[in-house]
């Protein structure tokens, strides 16, 4: 995920390594940097799937969706494009992504109901995707450089070991003070974000599982669970089939498109 920070496939998938030099002082950024690198080459990908929305009382209802992507380089951004395919009253709710390196991400959310596309400000970058704990910002790709990345220590994880990286966003970058992620050296994936607000404290934390390899190389997860700690409700993440490299182009990915 440039970054690849997109919950569903992603949208919070931080692929990485532990390149063997990397130092004490530089570990946390060349493992984000490993991450970026590992997941070039995949062109595009399709992937069907819903998010499901607890609430306090354990009541569910489901959002259904389409997600395609199309693989940045350093002259054109990536391009993503959700489009809500259930229930009907939300039927046709899409959300546009170009993630530009030098100018920031460029963001736009289409409502049929009032036939309107507006573009998302960094203001509204804050909002509720679908009613979900997903916001635009968890959505969406981030880039590499606008963030430091602190290595804090291993600790054990499940069967396996885990390091340990805090992220602290540029100023003006992240509605987050700093995430906190778990990244898993036995698949180099990860399992666990927290997030904190200004106030230093965890509000939100994000599980990841069911990890599956793609063309021999590329990892997505298959379940995303999304808690908010102060509402005490969450939003779960579930793909149910995913394409990688099908022949995704830029004319897939404009506001004509995001509008149909």
């Amino acid at each position: 995920m440039s970054m690849r920070w997109r919950i569903t496939l992603f949208f919070i998938v931080l692929i990485a390594s532990v390149p063997c030099f990397a130092s004490e002082t530089n570990k946390g950024y060349e493992i984000m940097k490993a991450q970026k690198e590992q997941n070039i080459g995949f062109h595009d990908e399709k992937s069907v799937g819903r998010i499901e929305l607890v609430s306090r009382n354990l009541s569910k209802v489901t959002r259904s969706f389409h997600l395609s992507v199309l693989e940045g380089s350093e002259k054109a951004p990536e391009k993503s494009l959700y489009k809500i395919t259930s229930p009907q009253d939300l039927k046709g709710v899409g959300l546009l992504f170009h993630v530009n390196k030098e100018k920031g991400n460029d963001q736009w959310l289409y409502l049929p109901a009032t036939n309107k596309t507006k573009r998302i400000a960094g203001s509204l970058k804050s909002g509720r995707f679908v009613g979900s704990e997903f916001t635009y910002e968890d959505l969406s790709t981030q880039n590499l450089e606008d963030y430091d990345y602190i290595w804090m220590r291993e600790e054990a994880c499940g069967e396996t070991l885990c390091d340990v990286i805090t992220i602290v966003p540029h100023k003006g970058k992240s509605q987050y003070a700093k995430t906190v992620v778990w990244v898993s050296q036995k698949n180099q994936q990860t399992k666990k974000i927290d997030f904190y607000n200004a106030a230093g404290e965890i509000f939100k934390t994000a599980k990841i599982y069911g990890y599956k390899l793609y063309l021999n190389k590329y990892w997505r997860p298959w379940r995303i669970i999304m808690r908010n700690l102060k509402l005490k409700k969450e939003s779960r993440l579930v793909i149910d089939q995913i394409e990688l490299n099908t022949g995704l182009k830029d004319s897939d990915f404009t506001k004509a498109v995001l509008e149909r």
